[in-house]
């Protein structure tokens, strides 16, 4: 769980994260689970799996691409917005995801707010909400995202 309690403040974060934008959409991902960014030109299609958009090579590796939509559900057309492919890796293994756009936000920026009751569901990969200049973040993790499209495969 990130907390603020790192920086003296339980609303703030010294911690740096990655913003992720999928249309309306803002995840925030600590920065030190993001491996690279990629053009999604370098992905090559591959639909054999479901769920799955492609692979991408990071590092002489093979990684699995995945497409999410504002709903956090995947989607498999790739739209012309979707321009970055943002390689992540967890503890079990690296995975990418595509999204609109990418930027660096420092914890400091943020205000971290617990999740309230109504938005924490089984399935949620969002552990809390961000908030910079009235806008609202949901803040999640690697692991978190990558055990929500294993369950989204199993049901497609």
């Amino acid at each position: 769980m990130i907390t603020g309690h790192e920086s003296g403040n339980p609303g703030q974060s010294t911690q740096g994260f990655m913003q992720l934008t999928i249309g309306m959409v803002s995840l925030l991902l600590p920065m030190e689970q993001v491996v690279s960014l990629e053009s999604v030109l370098d992905i090559t299609l591959d639909e054999s799996e479901s769920g799955l958009l492609g692979q991408i090579i990071v590092g002489g590796t093979g990684r699995p691409v995945f497409n999410l939509g504002e709903d956090l559900q995947l989607v498999d057309e790739l739209t012309e917005a979707r321009k970055v492919c943002v390689c992540l890796d967890n503890d079990e293994n690296g995975y990418g995801i595509v999204c609109d756009q990418v930027n660096t936000v420092l914890g400091t920026e943020l205000e971290l707010v617990a999740l309230p009751a109504c938005m924490k569901t089984e399935n949620t990969p969002v552990c809390a909400l961000a908030i910079k200049d009235k806008h609202v973040m949901s803040v999640t993790d690697a692991g978190a995202v990558r055990r929500l499209i294993s369950q989204l495969q199993q049901a497609h």
